[in-house]
């Protein structure tokens, strides 16, 4: 028995505005005609063109802009599991610009999951690193770091609004990392989170938490971060 197979007419209107900007070759911050002018052009009705631009936005392809209309967004950086890479070398291997802003360098207490994770003795210090890490001059994530300050003592006097984290703990104190255990899943973001991400408020995003070890299997890092989806995604090599 045969089946009739209908293309929703979302999905439809998708692919008109995705084969849209292949055929006028428009670029990242490229401008899409209004809404009004994308249904008269197709012949849909404004909730279901509504519909896939908003699909097409939660998947990264295009941003809106309030007040100005809707744009096409930059390509996702994939960022690799199986891979101890820096955020800052990832995008410039894509061609693109990072950028990192020091929110806040402490030295505290750890707590008893950052002391486990550490493999440190309670009442140790350790250093938390908050920032803010971006993608031509737009920020994709909040990443916090936890070191510790008996490994790391002088850690403080490098601006890591600058330096990549991991070429100073390579180059200055001679770590190899090289392994890492993490876990991903998906939140919401705060107040906090959606002014600095600038986004809105319970706006889904990523997030990460794991440890990275040198190859002694010692921890050497702790992480915690959130990244927003439209801008990174996560990817995994399969081998037999």
């Amino acid at each position: 028995m045969k089946g009739n197979f209908h293309i929703r007419p979302s999905d439809e209107a998708m692919e008109k505005i995705e084969n849209y900007i292949v055929e006028h070759q428009l670029k990242p911050d490229d401008k899409l005609p209004s809404e009004r002018e994308l249904c008269e052009m197709w012949g849909f009705n404004r909730n279901t063109l509504r519909n896939a631009i908003n699909h097409l936005v939660s998947e990264g392809k295009l941003y809106r802009k309030r007040g100005s209309g809707t744009f096409v967004n930059t390509s996702k950086i994939m960022l690799n599991l199986q891979e101890l890479k820096s955020f800052s070398q990832s995008v410039i291997e894509a061609g693109r610009r990072p950028y990192s802003k020091v929110l806040s360098f402490d030295l505290v207490d750890g707590t008893k999951k950052v002391n486990a994770a550490l493999r440190m003795k309670e009442k140790e210090k350790v250093w938390v690193l908050v920032r803010v890490r971006g993608i031509d001059q737009k920020p994709v994530l909040i990443e916090t770091a936890y070191l510790s300050y008996s490994k790391f003592p002088d850690l403080d006097q490098y601006n890591f609004s600058d330096l990549s984290l991991y070429d100073v703990l390579s180059k200055v104190y001679g770590i190899k990392l090289r392994s890492g255990m993490e876990k991903i899943g998906v939140t919401y973001t705060n107040k906090d989170e959606s002014d600095l991400l600038m986004v809105g408020e319970e706006v889904p995003v990523f997030f990460r938490e794991g440890t990275v070890y040198d190859e002694n299997d010692e921890p050497v890092e702790y992480f915690k971060s959130v990244a927003r989806s439209d801008y990174v995604y996560f990817a995994s090599e399969l081998k037999s």
